[in-house]
């Protein structure tokens, strides 16, 4: 009995999950996940929160992501060759406080998709990180490591934001 309780002090749960979605899984989410990892890490709140990614269309699931947002990724520091696509899921809405879309079209699939019942709140990456000049990410899979750079930027740029709130939100004061 006193093992048990043990273990699930020591292998404490995050108390707040974010999933960052988008088409495929392979570009704009893992460098979202990455960024959003590194910035808590940076914030001191790592091992608080859970961030994953999925996408709502995921061709061929459990592929890396694509080599330019790997390589424009490194530039900020940021190791995403460990992320591995896959499909948005059902629980996903019940085991994430947020869900934050790439872009419009991702997300009108995800409130399609939501559960009546699900508490997931669901959002815009940038709109969540108070971001009302730019709303979407625009995916750039089909462009050049220069679309890559660019998508970076704005993620970057908003990953304090998204952080700051989800301390504000989320986790409750140490000390």
């Amino acid at each position: 009995m006193l093992r048990r309780i043990f273990e699930k002090v020591l292998k404490s749960e995050p108390e707040s999950k974010v999933l960052v979605v988008c088409m495929e899984n392979i570009c704009r989410s893992p460098m979202a996940e990455g960024a959003l990892k590194r910035q808590l890490e940076l914030a001191g709140v790592g091992t608080r929160v859970k961030v994953e990614s999925a996408g709502v269309i995921v061709s061929a699931p459990r592929s890396l992501p694509d080599v330019r947002a790997v390589s424009v990724s490194q530039t900020w520091n940021i190791d995403i060759r460990k992320v591995r696509s896959r499909k948005i899921s059902t629980e996903d809405f019940f085991d994430y406080d947020y869900i934050l879309a790439a872009d419009q079209p991702v997300l009108n699939k995800l409130i399609a998709i939501k559960p009546a019942n699900a508490h997931a709140v669901l959002s815009l990456f940038l709109t969540f990180a108070g971001n009302n000049e730019h709303a979407d990410l625009p995916d750039p899979y089909f462009g050049t490591r220069a679309g890559f750079e660019t998508i970076m930027d704005l993620i970057g740029g908003a990953a304090p934001s998204i952080v700051d709130r989800i301390v504000q939100e989320k986790l409750t004061p140490k000390g």
